[in-house]
């Protein structure tokens, strides 16, 4: 690959350019240091949201099914009545329907 001679920006000009800048905004943030404090909050609040964001969405997308729920012990106390409750109708209509088979 042939340098481009006609296109050689020295080093020092570059560098001269970087620190003009730099001192542009050193300046700025000195003499208007609440906007400039209020505008990197506001960019860095959006890039949190946008990092969030993105986050919650991987992990939508990778997410694996949820277990089953736990019952808490309240459901369990109820189940444990209404299958007892259960369980003695069915044992009522089981005599009952012996009874009946008997007399018939």
């Amino acid at each position: 690959i042939h340098d481009c001679t006609m296109h050689h920006i020295p080093t020092a000009k570059i560098e001269a350019s970087i620190l003009a800048v730099i001192q542009r905004v050193r300046w700025y943030v000195r003499h208007n240091e609440k906007e400039f404090t209020e505008h990197v909050r506001e960019a860095s609040d959006q890039n949190q949201k946008k990092t969030v964001k993105k986050w919650r969405e991987k992990q939508k997308a990778t997410k694996l099914p949820k277990p089953p729920k736990k019952k808490s012990i309240k459901e369990l106390m109820e189940l444990k009545k209404t299958g007892a409750e259960f369980n003695r109708r069915k044992q009522n209509g089981l005599q009952n329907t012996a009874g009946k088979s008997r007399t018939a």
